[in-house]
């Protein structure tokens, strides 16, 4: 009797325990998204910062750099107002070439602590890391204010040294690199993908809104958009400190449970910092030796980012150079762009991996490597089809596919948090940023000098830089093809 007794109990409590199990994984279904909001929405300011000012900034600096040419070499000129006489050689090259070196000397500060400041996350938590890199931020952004407006007495090549201000916290290498970590830590495998993709659907939201914004406000004034952004800058310092938890798991607390810091004084604070700042790179060495496959799928997103460089200010100023735009008209083309990713983020690229996933049977890291393969094969082609365009409508229709290929951000990272254990996603995402910001650096300054040189050869070689990115996008593919992502009983198989 007590033997029935005690299986019928038996079986109670399993079934309850069934019941609560499934209960508290709906339950954290559903507790997740107010965390990723939180965490998005500091990401969605500072964008919005970036993205309202981008054309006018350009436009500023175009200004400066024209009304100083003239002012030297013909004091006489009198400028029309939509600038016609600034898209000669010398005016464009010399915007081309602080741009190009600006992104150069704004991303190598970052390139050389971001990997530390991932590990450091993963030791002491995402959010004082975020915290850090929002600040970097603020001054960088305001260091370029500076120049601008003082630019009658401050030479613009102070430009360059803005980026020194992202030493701390690595500025925007370690900002999207949190951000990312922060999903990957609270988010089950299946739910990944989809997370990402809402984070970097949000950044495209903001390209599609506040870049026309941003050249609409160019009409009442280029320094409102400007000012605006260190606004945005502040709130979203707020909101990290305020809105956004710490999601770093606590291996003596798997509940999540907040962890008990123990105080210490400021000098072992930073001394700690210090060393653990100068052991990050070590770290990432040991990391790397033994993730060969990840590393290949870190040089296509190298590569790929190599190419996506000349889809920003360059796209600018040789839409405004080749059809005669202004740059505020020139800039409707990154909206475009913004646009057409976001249909793929949120119609394309989940119906594709639906259907690879389950009309194909492909595990999910071969369903990210075949997105990420053709968001190379989208590159390279819309690169070469912007380069041999004349007119606006084969530039647009390049301007499509190549626009098709910039969600290889989201596959490449989802692609390798499932190569790697939980408590190294901070170190392996915020080297997939510092790729990126790499490639943005090497990027940058070689495409700004081949955009001079193909303006001195010439009006057929204008598009130089887009040329050159299409090669970019294939040595990229080859790289991301190479991965051998074959999976055997459910497993990885790691190289």
């Amino acid at each position: 009797m007590n033997d029935r007794r005690s299986d019928e109990a038996a079986a109670l409590l399993g079934s309850s325990a069934t019941l609560t199990s499934t209960q508290d994984q709906d339950t954290r279904s559903h507790s997740i998204w107010p965390a990723i909001i939180a965490t998005t929405s500091v990401v969605i300011l500072l964008d919005i910062g970036r993205y309202l000012s981008l054309a006018p900034q350009t436009a500023i600096l175009e200004s400066i750099v024209c009304n100083q040419y003239y002012a030297q070499n013909q004091p006489n000129t009198i400028l029309e107002p939509r600038f016609n006489k600034c898209k000669i050689e010398p005016v464009q090259s010399e915007v081309a070439i602080i741009n190009g070196w600006k992104d150069v000397f704004g991303t190598l500060p970052a390139i050389l602590v971001a990997v530390p400041y991932g590990a450091l996350a993963d030791r002491i938590g995402r959010k004082k890391v975020q915290l850090l890199a929002i600040i970097g931020i603020c001054l960088s952004d305001g260091w370029d204010r500076l120049i601008y407006w003082f630019s009658d007495t401050l030479p613009l090549r102070l430009l360059w040294l803005s980026g020194g201000w992202q030493l701390i916290g690595a500025g925007g290498a370690t900002l999207s690199a949190i951000a990312f970590a922060q999903v990957a830590d609270i988010c089950p495998v299946e739910q990944r993908t989809t997370a990402f993709s809402f984070i970097a659907a949000a950044e495209l939201l903001n390209q599609l809104l506040f870049l026309p914004i941003g050249a609409g406000l160019m009409s009442i004034d280029p320094w409102i958009p400007l000012f605006a952004t260190i606004a945005l800058n502040l709130l979203g310092l707020v909101s990290g400190a305020l809105l956004v938890q710490e999601t770093l798991p606590n291996p003596e607390h798997p509940d999540g449970r907040e962890r008990r810091v123990e105080s210490t004084t400021i000098k072992d604070s930073f001394r700690d910092l210090l060393h653990n700042l100068a052991t990050g790179a070590s770290k990432f060495g040991r990391w790397a030796s033994g993730n060969i496959r990840v590393i290949m799928v870190m040089i296509s997103t190298f590569c790929f980012t190599l190419a996506t460089q000349c889809d920003n200010t360059l796209l600018l100023q040789y839409a405004s150079k080749r059809l005669g735009w202004t740059i505020g008209e020139a800039s409707f083309l990154l909206s475009f762009r913004a646009g057409v990713t976001l249909f793929v983020m949120a119609v394309a690229l989940p119906v594709t991996s639906s259907f690879l996933v389950d009309r194909l049977q492909l595990h999910e890291t071969v369903k990210d490597m075949r997105v990420t393969q053709a968001c190379g094969g989208c590159f390279a082609l819309g690169a070469v089809m912007i380069f041999l365009a004349t007119r606006w409508v084969p530039l647009v229709a390049g301007q499509i596919i190549f626009s098709l290929g910039f969600i290889y951000k989201v596959s490449a990272r989802s692609l390798v948090t499932q190569m790697v254990a939980q408590r190294q996603r901070g170190t392996a995402l915020t080297a997939i940023a510092i790729l990126i910001q790499a490639g943005g650096l090497a990027g940058a300054s070689f495409l700004a000098a081949a955009f001079r040189l193909g303006m001195k050869l010439g009006d057929f070689w204008t598009g130089m830089p887009f040329l050159i990115a299409g090669g970019f996008s294939l040595v990229g593919l080859l790289s991301i093809s190479a991965v051998d992502a074959t999976v055997h009983r459910g497993e990885i198989n790691r190289l």
